[in-house]
């Protein structure tokens, strides 16, 4: 079933015959109730100069969004079924078709292949990120790294990266490779952090459960301090109101309140 949105006030085509975000999903994301921080972020910083990374690009929201603005769009999606959503998408918008390529694959901070399925490597692939249908799944995907895919911007292209891949980010902002990767392409990334789902909270009785959680809460604030004294070396982090986040502290404490969205300047 195909409909028709008006985003950034260009009409758009999409298919929800298996798009499980559904159609409510795109009634809000055409009136920006959906992440409004990252919509705002393309909207206000993405032309024709940018090469856009979407990391986690999920049916194709932002990366038509980025399309439309004029970027050259290189989109990751590793599960199988939302990517054929995601290519679907892209191929009914034949005026933004040559603007964007579309892989179905995942991204991290070195290069190999791993079957699609719960199980698989959380810090890669986290449980959330399949659904029921792919639970036992043999297909097999490729994980590219970051590094290798900011070699392809273009001497002209201003790169952004939008990063939103359920707790796979802990393993890229930890890698020094990558962050200067990001350094040397001179990268601007709005990031979504999520770590309770690359390592949930395991519950068990009432009173163990209380302390397993005040555990599992300690490791993310102690995670999110050497994550940022990582990260800080070679980029700004601000939220997405553009305040600083000055020291690890206030990242850590951020992050273990709920707030999961910051912009990083390379």
């Amino acid at each position: 079933m195909v409909e028709h949105f008006l985003i950034a006030q260009k009409e758009i085509k999409v298919d929800l015959e298996k798009d499980y975000y559904g159609l409510d999903f795109w009634k809000s994301f055409e009136n920006r109730k959906y992440e409004p921080d990252t919509v705002g972020f393309v909207e206000d910083r993405i032309n024709s100069d940018s090469l856009f990374l979407d990391i986690g690009a999920a049916n194709g929201a932002i990366t038509l969004l980025a399309a439309i603005k004029g970027a050259r769009v290189l989109a990751y999606e590793p599960n199988p079924v939302i990517y054929e959503v995601l290519h679907k998408n892209i191929v009914l918008n034949d005026s933004l078709t040559n603007r964007v390529e579309v892989m179905n694959c995942g991204i991290s901070n070195i290069e190999f292949s791993l079957q699609f399925s719960k199980g698989a490597d959380s810090t890669v692939i986290s449980d959330i990120v399949v659904s029921h249908k792919e639970r036992d799944s043999t297909k097999t995907i490729s994980i590219l790294s970051l590094s290798s895919q900011l070699e392809r911007v273009l001497p002209s292209e201003k790169v952004y990266v939008k990063m939103d891949i359920e707790g796979a980010e802990w393993r890229i902002l930890g890698d020094e490779n990558c962050l200067r990767s990001m350094k040397k392409a001179k990268a601007t990334m709005i990031l979504a952090v999520h770590p309770g789902f690359y390592r949930p909270h395991k519950k068990y009785f009432k009173g163990l459960n209380r302390i397993s959680l005040e555990v599992f809460r300690i490791r993310n604030f102690l995670e999110s301090l050497g994550t940022y004294k990582k990260l800080s070396k070679y980029a700004t982090i601000q939220r997405t109101n553009l305040n600083p986040v000055s020291n690890a502290y206030l990242f850590a404490l951020l992050i273990t309140a709920g707030y999961h969205e910051f912009i990083v300047e390379f």
